[in-house]
């Protein structure tokens, strides 16, 4: 397959990608089943790797057998230190000549030495706004913690609510890198007045629930944000320059820091796997 693809990628002038994952994998099968329905132009998926031995799930793990791609499970723990674990996968990723890497659900951070020498695009299920300290990411910040926590922050200062999926990209610090692309989703708050955080923690029934729902919408936008994202970067690594997006104004307003902090510790409270 490796063949046919490389082949393939001269023809149609794709990027060789590798999909990195540490859960179920939904994005990456999400990717691989576009570039197999012929959705995908610029990106040409070629390996997953992944952090866990558990993962990905039957559901990806079905899909790469029936397209012939390879996973590779690379632990941290297998390597003596973490310039080991960055060689191991520098020598995946020179292994399939790929020349952009995906991070999907991936949780480890990319040792220096490959963040110096491969673009990588991180995807977020909530709102970023690099450069300006205060949003839902950084460490500790993924799966429904950040979904509750963007909830949160919202029924608490009365706002319509919103949800966003996010890519950006990859560097050293969590979720710091520029911006991709961002989509937006609007939902329902289930009161009628804004609610503290207090109010919140003290009765949190209503949070967790609508923290399931926003995910199960937000989902379906993840996969579409990513692939749109890999799309647009590989399109720049061919011409030379890369995408990004920048907001126009703060997330969060001067004066609501303390909210979101609020926020963000109950949604560690609430979800403690993430």
């Amino acid at each position: 397959l490796k063949k046919v693809i490389m082949s393939e990628r001269i023809i149609t002038h794709e990027i060789p990608t590798a999909l990195f994952v540490s859960g179920s994998g939904s994005t990456a099968r999400s990717v691989l089943e576009a570039y197999r329905n012929g959705e995908l132009k610029s990106v040409a998926p070629l390996v997953v790797v992944s952090s866990r031995p558990s993962a990905p799930g039957p559901e990806l793990r079905r899909v790469l057998q029936e397209m012939n791609v390879p996973l590779h499970v690379v632990e941290r723990k297998g390597f003596a230190n973490n310039e080991q674990y960055g060689a191991g996968l520098l020598q995946i990723l020179r292994d399939y000549e790929v020349g952009l890497v995906s991070l999907n659900g991936f949780l480890r951070k990319l040792p220096p030495e490959v963040l110096a020498q491969y673009t990588a695009v991180n995807q977020h299920p909530g709102s970023l706004d690099p450069g300006r300290g205060v949003d839902f990411g950084g460490q500790g910040m993924y799966g429904s913690r950040v979904v509750a926590a963007q909830a949160a922050y919202m029924l608490a200062t009365g706002e319509a609510p919103w949800a966003e999926a996010t890519t950006h990209y990859a560097i050293e610090d969590y979720d710091k890198g520029p911006l991709i692309r961002v989509s937006q989703l609007q939902f329902t708050s289930p009161f009628s007045r804004p609610v503290t955080i207090a109010e919140l923690r003290d009765n949190p029934r209503d949070l967790i629930e609508l923290t399931h729902a926003v995910q199960a919408d937000l989902l379906p936008l993840e996969h579409q944000n990513v692939r749109l994202s890999l799309e647009m970067v590989a399109a720049g690594i061919s011409c030379g320059s890369l995408p990004s997006y920048n907001r126009e104004t703060p997330l969060i307003p001067p004066g609501n820091e303390h909210l979101v902090a609020d926020a963000r510790a109950l949604a560690i409270e609430l979800f403690p796997k993430g």
